[in-house]
Protein backbone atom coordinates (compact mmCIF):
# COMPACT_ATOMS: atom_id res chain seq x y z
CA UNK A 1 0.00 0.00 0.00
CA UNK A 2 1.45 3.41 -1.26
CA UNK A 3 1.11 6.21 1.33
CA UNK A 4 -0.40 9.36 -0.58
CA UNK A 5 -0.03 12.62 0.54
CA UNK A 6 -1.67 16.11 -0.62
CA UNK A 7 -1.06 19.51 0.12
CA UNK A 8 -2.61 22.55 -0.59
CA UNK A 9 -0.69 25.54 -0.56
CA UNK A 10 -3.02 28.76 -0.34
CA UNK A 11 -0.08 31.34 0.61
CA UNK A 12 -0.51 32.88 -3.22
CA UNK A 13 -4.29 33.09 -2.97
CA UNK A 14 -4.64 36.44 -1.42
CA UNK A 15 -2.42 38.04 -3.88
CA UNK A 16 -2.79 36.19 -7.09
CA UNK A 17 -5.90 34.10 -6.87
CA UNK A 18 -3.19 31.41 -7.12
CA UNK A 19 -3.31 27.57 -5.51
CA UNK A 20 -0.69 24.74 -5.67
CA UNK A 21 -2.05 21.13 -4.94
CA UNK A 22 1.15 18.56 -4.70
CA UNK A 23 0.24 14.85 -4.33
CA UNK A 24 3.22 12.87 -3.11
CA UNK A 25 3.43 9.07 -3.08
CA UNK A 26 5.61 7.32 -0.76
CA UNK A 27 7.43 10.68 0.02
CA UNK A 28 7.92 11.24 -3.76
CA UNK A 29 5.97 14.18 -5.76
CA UNK A 30 3.76 12.64 -7.85
CA UNK A 31 1.68 15.45 -9.55
CA UNK A 32 1.71 18.86 -9.31
CA UNK A 33 -1.99 21.02 -10.50
CA UNK A 34 -1.10 25.54 -10.07
CA UNK A 35 -4.47 26.85 -10.36
CA UNK A 36 -5.32 30.53 -11.01
CA UNK A 37 -8.64 31.23 -9.74
CA UNK A 38 -11.58 33.83 -10.50
CA UNK A 39 -13.44 34.75 -7.42
CA UNK A 40 -16.21 32.23 -7.57
CA UNK A 41 -13.16 29.88 -7.43
CA UNK A 42 -14.08 28.69 -10.86
CA UNK A 43 -10.32 27.79 -12.87
CA UNK A 44 -9.03 30.63 -15.34
CA UNK A 45 -6.02 28.97 -15.70
CA UNK A 46 -4.85 25.26 -14.55
CA UNK A 47 -0.91 23.82 -15.10
CA UNK A 48 -0.52 20.17 -14.24
CA UNK A 49 2.42 18.49 -14.27
CA UNK A 50 2.98 14.59 -13.60
CA UNK A 51 7.05 13.67 -14.93
CA UNK A 52 6.50 9.73 -14.03
CA UNK A 53 4.32 10.11 -17.43
CA UNK A 54 5.70 12.72 -19.25
CA UNK A 55 1.78 14.30 -18.68
CA UNK A 56 2.94 18.39 -18.98
CA UNK A 57 -0.42 20.69 -19.65
CA UNK A 58 -1.52 24.27 -19.83
CA UNK A 59 -5.27 24.82 -20.06
CA UNK A 60 -6.77 28.42 -20.15
CA UNK A 61 -10.45 30.11 -20.09
CA UNK A 62 -10.95 31.98 -23.13
CA UNK A 63 -14.70 33.00 -23.31
CA UNK A 64 -17.12 29.97 -23.66
CA UNK A 65 -13.80 27.45 -24.20
CA UNK A 66 -11.04 26.09 -22.12
CA UNK A 67 -7.88 25.40 -24.86
CA UNK A 68 -5.47 23.13 -23.09
CA UNK A 69 -1.94 22.56 -24.83
CA UNK A 70 0.87 20.33 -23.49
CA UNK A 71 1.39 16.73 -23.13
CA UNK A 72 -0.96 13.91 -21.56
CA UNK A 73 1.29 10.73 -21.15
CA UNK A 74 3.58 11.56 -24.18
CA UNK A 75 0.47 12.45 -26.43
CA UNK A 76 0.95 16.27 -27.81
CA UNK A 77 -2.38 17.93 -26.68
CA UNK A 78 -4.16 21.10 -28.59
CA UNK A 79 -7.69 21.22 -27.61
CA UNK A 80 -10.56 23.75 -27.34
CA UNK A 81 -13.06 22.30 -25.14
CA UNK A 82 -16.95 24.32 -25.19
CA UNK A 83 -18.00 24.91 -21.95
CA UNK A 84 -21.34 27.30 -21.15
CA UNK A 85 -22.55 29.15 -18.32
CA UNK A 86 -21.11 26.52 -16.14
CA UNK A 87 -18.10 26.73 -13.66
CA UNK A 88 -14.56 24.95 -14.21
CA UNK A 89 -13.96 23.50 -10.93
CA UNK A 90 -10.71 21.30 -11.66
CA UNK A 91 -10.11 20.56 -7.60
CA UNK A 92 -13.65 19.48 -5.67
CA UNK A 93 -11.49 19.99 -2.37
CA UNK A 94 -11.38 23.70 -3.39
CA UNK A 95 -14.92 24.56 -4.84
CA UNK A 96 -16.54 22.13 -2.46
CA UNK A 97 -16.38 24.34 1.35
CA UNK A 98 -17.68 26.94 -0.41
CA UNK A 99 -20.37 25.49 -2.30
CA UNK A 100 -21.68 23.91 1.35
CA UNK A 101 -22.04 27.31 2.85
CA UNK A 102 -23.53 28.88 -0.54
CA UNK A 103 -27.54 29.12 -0.46
CA UNK A 104 -27.54 27.35 -3.46
CA UNK A 105 -28.82 23.97 -3.79
CA UNK A 106 -27.12 22.89 -6.94
CA UNK A 107 -24.56 23.97 -8.78
CA UNK A 108 -23.31 22.74 -12.71
CA UNK A 109 -19.12 22.56 -13.51
CA UNK A 110 -16.85 21.50 -15.66
CA UNK A 111 -14.07 18.97 -14.98
CA UNK A 112 -10.83 18.03 -17.51
CA UNK A 113 -10.66 14.07 -16.53
CA UNK A 114 -6.73 13.41 -15.52
CA UNK A 115 -7.34 9.69 -15.00
CA UNK A 116 -6.69 6.28 -16.59
CA UNK A 117 -9.98 6.15 -18.47
CA UNK A 118 -11.46 6.69 -20.84
CA UNK A 119 -12.68 10.36 -19.99
CA UNK A 120 -8.98 11.73 -19.47
CA UNK A 121 -8.42 15.10 -21.68
CA UNK A 122 -12.10 15.08 -22.30
CA UNK A 123 -14.44 18.04 -20.70
CA UNK A 124 -17.02 16.17 -18.36
CA UNK A 125 -20.33 18.42 -17.44
CA UNK A 126 -20.95 17.71 -13.77
CA UNK A 127 -24.01 18.80 -11.34
CA UNK A 128 -23.58 18.95 -7.44
CA UNK A 129 -26.53 18.89 -5.65
CA UNK A 130 -26.98 19.17 -1.78
CA UNK A 131 -28.98 16.42 -0.84
CA UNK A 132 -29.02 16.15 3.04
CA UNK A 133 -27.46 16.59 6.23
CA UNK A 134 -26.01 13.64 8.35
CA UNK A 135 -24.01 12.78 11.42
CA UNK A 136 -20.83 10.70 10.15
CA UNK A 137 -18.92 8.58 13.04
CA UNK A 138 -15.31 7.45 12.23
CA UNK A 139 -13.23 6.19 15.08
CA UNK A 140 -14.38 8.17 18.18
CA UNK A 141 -15.15 11.50 16.02
CA UNK A 142 -18.64 12.30 14.96
CA UNK A 143 -18.79 15.15 12.08
CA UNK A 144 -21.88 16.87 11.22
CA UNK A 145 -21.84 16.61 7.43
CA UNK A 146 -23.64 18.13 4.28
CA UNK A 147 -24.16 15.33 1.92
CA UNK A 148 -23.64 16.14 -2.12
CA UNK A 149 -24.27 13.74 -4.92
CA UNK A 150 -22.50 14.16 -8.49
CA UNK A 151 -23.18 12.97 -11.58
CA UNK A 152 -22.18 13.30 -14.92
CA UNK A 153 -24.96 14.99 -16.66
CA UNK A 154 -25.09 13.12 -19.97
CA UNK A 155 -24.53 10.06 -18.20
CA UNK A 156 -26.60 10.65 -14.59
CA UNK A 157 -27.54 6.52 -14.80
CA UNK A 158 -24.31 5.59 -15.31
CA UNK A 159 -22.48 7.19 -12.19
CA UNK A 160 -23.27 8.75 -9.11
CA UNK A 161 -20.52 10.33 -6.57
CA UNK A 162 -21.54 10.85 -2.95
CA UNK A 163 -19.60 13.12 -1.17
CA UNK A 164 -20.03 14.21 2.56
CA UNK A 165 -18.39 17.70 3.70
CA UNK A 166 -18.26 18.82 7.60
CA UNK A 167 -20.17 21.37 8.10
CA UNK A 168 -17.78 23.45 9.99
CA UNK A 169 -14.30 23.11 8.01
CA UNK A 170 -15.69 22.25 4.71
CA UNK A 171 -13.24 19.09 4.93
CA UNK A 172 -14.15 16.35 2.78
CA UNK A 173 -15.27 13.31 5.48
CA UNK A 174 -16.06 10.79 3.33
CA UNK A 175 -16.65 10.05 -0.52
CA UNK A 176 -18.21 7.07 -2.55
CA UNK A 177 -20.17 5.58 -5.14
CA UNK A 178 -23.47 4.14 -6.17
CA UNK A 179 -23.75 0.69 -6.60
CA UNK A 180 -27.95 -0.33 -7.60
CA UNK A 181 -29.08 0.96 -4.36
CA UNK A 182 -26.41 1.19 -2.43
CA UNK A 183 -23.23 3.53 -1.44
CA UNK A 184 -20.05 1.99 -1.30
CA UNK A 185 -17.67 4.17 0.79
CA UNK A 186 -14.45 4.58 -0.89
CA UNK A 187 -12.49 6.94 1.13
CA UNK A 188 -12.77 8.32 4.89
CA UNK A 189 -10.96 10.72 6.88
CA UNK A 190 -8.28 9.59 9.24
CA UNK A 191 -9.79 9.99 12.69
Amino acid sequence: DKKITRQVDVSGYAAGKQIIHTVTHDGLEWSKEIFTLDTNLSVLEWHYHRELDNTDITAVKEDNFIHMTGAFKGKRQDKKLKVSDGLWYQQMDLAMPAFIQSSLDEILFYSIGTGDNRGAMGLGEFAAKKIGEEEVSIGDVSYSCVKIKFVLTMFSWAWSGYYWYDKKSGQLVQSGESKGKYIKIQYQVKA
